[in-house]
């Protein structure tokens, strides 16, 4: 899980961006923010990059975030 409490955008959308970059395998990453931006940022830049957000979780101020890659989502409906 990619922990970005206590940072203010960009930082936790760049933490993501970082994370996808060095795993370019991996097709699921979870994040958990604290910054109410994040809430905005993070499926945006998601969706831009080839990826869905999914909200999993928030509570007291955390928000924890289930990043998936769209073409892992399509294959899974294809088999």
């Amino acid at each position: 899980m990619i922990d970005a409490t206590g940072l203010r955008c960009p930082v936790p959308v760049l933490k993501l961006e970082t994370a996808i970059r060095q795993n370019p395998q991996e097709n699921h990453f979870q994040i958990i923010c604290d910054d109410p931006i994040a809430k905005i940022d993070i499926p945006h830049y998601a969706k831009g990059a080839g990826f869905s957000a999914n909200l999993l979780e928030e509570n007291s101020g955390h928000c924890v975030f289930l990043v998936t890659r769209i073409k892992e989502i399509h294959q899974k409906g294809e088999v």
